[in-house]
């Protein structure tokens, strides 16, 4: 049997935290559930953060911790919203360094395809329509899906590899150069495990 911190600190912790944290405290209590490989603290705290984050806290806190499934929904909020990043907004996104800095100036790029589309075109389909300018713009597949287990566990790998179907295929170490708010093969990045 393998002893896993979970299984082994098990007894001594509940999962049964009231609604009234804080964004900071469940970021707090995603850090060390996700330092320490507590899985189930881990995707309780993700779902609690969920409903009470904005747009960029999202994409700040996917890049950080390895939730990909946030990004595209994220990055079409902030494309459809009618006002610009604030300032607040832009520095919480250069905190994540160069990834950062991508990020910022593909919102710019999406949100001014999907203004000039809809004077254009007009629109039918709004989240459809942003979504795929999103997808297209981050280098997003359709379908991407892609999960990361990293050496210390907080590697801020982001995740978009295309259309790949991750159930039928085994895991392999790449390597991974972030761009554009993604990922492209390349150089190896902190010897990451990623399906896709």
């Amino acid at each position: 049997m393998t002893l896993t911190p979970e299984s082994f600190f098990g007894s001594t912790y509940s999962l049964d935290f009231p609604e009234t944290k804080t964004v900071s405290e469940w970021t707090s209590i995603l850090r060390l559930a996700t330092k320490w490989v507590f899985t189930s603290l881990r995707e309780l705290a993700i779902q609690r953060l969920f409903g009470i984050t904005s747009p960029v806290e999202k994409i700040v806190l996917a890049h950080t911790f390895t939730i990909p499934d946030w990004l595209p929904n994220a990055y079409a909020d902030l494309c459809k919203r009618e006002a610009p990043l604030t300032i607040d907004e832009g520095r919480d996104l250069f905190k994540l360094g160069e990834i950062g800095c991508d990020v910022v100036i593909n919102l710019n790029q999406a949100s001014y395809e999907w203004r000039t589309s809809v004077e254009m075109y007009g629109s039918v389909n709004v989240d459809r329509e942003v979504m795929a300018i999103v997808r297209r713009v981050f280098q997003i597949g359709p379908r991407a899906t892609v999960t990361a287990a990293c050496d210390d566990g907080q590697d801020d790998l982001a995740a978009m590899l295309g259309e790949s179907d991750i159930s039928s295929q085994p895991a392999k170490k790449v390597g991974a150069t972030k761009v554009k708010g993604g990922l492209k093969k390349g150089k190896k990045s902190s010897g990451c495990v990623v399906y896709g």
